[in-house]
């Protein structure tokens, strides 16, 4: 029992200290990889040019209005198994947003849902009306309760392990990962303005 307490306290802690560095990035707060401070304003207009993430802000939204009904519920069987769901329903509908880990056989591709959705939360409205930066904290905040709610317990089956393990599995490729990808960008595209700013400054001195 011990082990499954020290591996579930390891992710959790690994995952909260990367939520709270992504929220301060984007906050202007912290330093991207100790290489250089974006400013708010810097990201919002990255994210409301950049057409590839355009669409993955809905799916956010629905994702994120979602995950925070759930964490309601203050069993944790109860909880890990609506989150399963979830995931479900989110990769059936919006199959392009799949990762590598939902191949792996947690989740039940079979299920007809027809129209009906127990889980999922919708909210469609048109991308001019969504602010990415709010979209992504509100996010990152309700990931940041969910984990909490996973360090607030002392006990876990061996099963629920599993669960949780393969749930962080997806927070980290779904979510984690293309915030990295996208800051990761937008800070090089500015480090390599900034670097030819210089050298023309050189050549003309």
């Amino acid at each position: 029992m011990d082990d499954e307490i020290y591996a579930v306290d390891a992710i959790v802690r690994r995952r909260l200290n990367n939520l709270s560095y992504l929220q301060r990035i984007h906050l202007g707060e912290a330093q991207w990889m100790n290489c250089i401070l974006l400013t708010k304003e810097e990201v919002h207009s990255y994210y409301m040019t950049e057409t590839a993430t355009q669409d993955r802000w809905k799916r956010w939204i629905c994702l994120g209005m979602s995950i925070s009904s759930l964490l309601e519920t203050t069993d944790l069987k109860h909880l890990l198994i609506q989150f399963i769901r979830l995931f479900e329903e989110f990769f059936f509908f919006f199959p392009e947003e799949k990762v590598d880990s939902s191949k792996e056989a947690l989740l039940n591709e079979t299920l007809q849902y027809g129209n009906a959705f127990d889980v999922l939360v919708f909210c469609p409205m048109p991308f001019s009306q969504v602010d990415p930066v709010s979209v992504l904290m509100t996010l990152l905040d309700v990931l940041n309760l969910f984990y909490r709610k996973l360090q607030d317990h002392l006990t876990f089956q061996e099963d629920e392990t599993v669960t949780i393990n393969r749930l962080d599995s997806f927070i980290k490729e779904l979510i984690i990962e293309p915030i990295v990808q996208d800051i990761n960008q937008l800070s090089m595209s500015i480090i390599s303005n900034s670097m030819s700013d210089l050298l023309g400054i050189a050549s003309t001195s």
